[in-house]
């Protein structure tokens, strides 16, 4: 990725960070981590909801790897 175009990411990733609702947010990341936590949970509809409330897929993964961990090959 060139320069210039890092950097328009960058601001759309900070504009849309401050126009969210960040108790939204932080309440269906919650969700998530309770649905990661509960073996018989499907996931895709609490990572729809982080996703519908703007949450990035950055802090999505977070809260999977903080749960299952990282994948490395051997």
């Amino acid at each position: 990725m060139d320069r210039q175009a890092s950097e328009r990411q960058l601001k759309r990733l900070e504009m849309i960070r401050s126009q969210r609702d960040q108790d939204s947010v932080d309440a269906a990341l919650k969700n998530l981590a309770a649905a990661a936590q509960d073996e018989s949970s499907n996931l895709y509809p609490c990572i729809l909801e982080a996703d519908r409330e703007y949450a990035s897929v950055g802090e999505i993964s977070d809260i999977l790897r903080n749960e299952f961990g990282e994948y490395t090959l051997v």
